[in-house]
This record gives C-alpha cells, sequence and structure tokens, in this order.
C-alpha cells in the first residue's frame, strides 16, 4: 500500500487509476466472444435490466492477474459489492 499520488502521475495527469474498483460498463457481455460485439452509437440511455453488461479492471482485492484493465467479466445491472465502481469521464484536450 502507498499514499494517495506517491507514485508518479500517468502521461494525462492522473494519479491511482488502477486497483480501486471494478468498472461497470456500457457494454453488453458476449459468453461466445465478447470482441465481436459491435460498437453502437447512442447516448447510453438504455434498458439494461435485462442484460449481463462487462466489468473491467481490477480492484483492492484484486490478485495480479486480475489487476490489469484488460481484465473483464460479467455482471447483472442489480449486482452491487464494495470492488464494484464505475469511472467519470471527460474529452482531454
Amino acid at each position: 500500500l502507498h499514499a494517495v499520488a506517491e507514485k508518479e502521475p500517468n502521461p494525462w495527469g492522473l494519479y491511482d487509476v488502477h486497483g480501486n474498483a471494478r468498472e461497470w460498463c456500457e457494454d453488453e457481455w458476449d459468453w461466445e466472444n465478447h470482441s465481436a460485439r459491435p460498437a453502437r452509437e447512442g447516448d447510453g440511455l438504455r434498458d439494461f435490466r435485462a442484460s449481463l453488461r462487462v466489468l473491467r479492471g481490477g480492484c483492492w482485492y484484486s490478485d495480479a492477474g486480475g489487476a490489469r484493465s484488460a481484465y473483464r467479466f460479467a455482471g447483472r445491472p442489480g449486482n452491487r459489492y464494495a470492488g464494484f465502481g464505475f469511472r467519470l469521464a471527460r474529452a482531454i484536450d
């Protein structure tokens, strides 16, 4: 463990972006081939209750294999857990 912002920031000036919480994604989960799901246009305001969604990354309890941004698994939108969260995003100019 280390104090917040003790390590170097990434190229965008952000600190500690890995390992806090697994992030909910808008992507629908596909058990057969996740990469086969096409990207979709839209405002993201859809009914998510009926399908599995992608959770990405690691969280505070992840082992080395799960503590990376490429790690993903499925969850139902109603699931709650201390290691699940979301990331606020904005455009970087």
